[in-house]
């Protein structure tokens, strides 16, 4: 597993199977995309696998709503597409995750146009519900 971490972190490198990559920091799209793009050129092509599951690197944003925190929804939203492009032409897919309670409509809107599906916590909150899907 490869970690692109844009905050601070006390040391970059191996840990038990988890290579991480420091980045300059959450403002600095232009670095943090140059770390992914890295990552992503060094990890070898995968072959199909027998579920069905996806062929290339799977990459997680963890958080939009850190992200949009340091930049504001349109340079976000640039950043996002650029990254989801590059990890599908190696063959993966992206997801991400963001509090929608912190930021307003349209920036949920703006950043949930990019994907497929969209979904959230179940009533129970122990599962997940599809509430937008390009699919449907």
């Amino acid at each position: 597993m490869r970690v692109v971490d844009a905050t601070p972190c006390p040391s970059a490198g191996d840990d038990g199977g988890v290579v991480t990559v420091a980045a300059a920091g959450p403002s600095n799209l232009t670095d943090l995309g140059v770390r992914i793009t890295d990552v992503l050129d060094d990890m070898a092509p995968r072959t199909g696998r027998a579920d069905g599951g996806p062929h290339g690197p799977v990459c997680c944003l963890g958080s939009l709503t850190a992200l949009l925190q340091y930049v504001d929804t349109r340079r976000a939203y640039r950043f996002v597409n650029a990254v989801m492009t590059r990890v599908a032409t190696h063959g993966g897919s992206t997801h991400a995750h963001i509090v929608p309670d912190v930021h307003d409509r349209q920036a949920i809107d703006t950043m949930a146009s990019l994907f497929d599906l969209v979904a959230e916590p179940s009533t129970g909150g122990d599962e997940l519900e599809v509430v937008r899907s390009r699919y449907r």
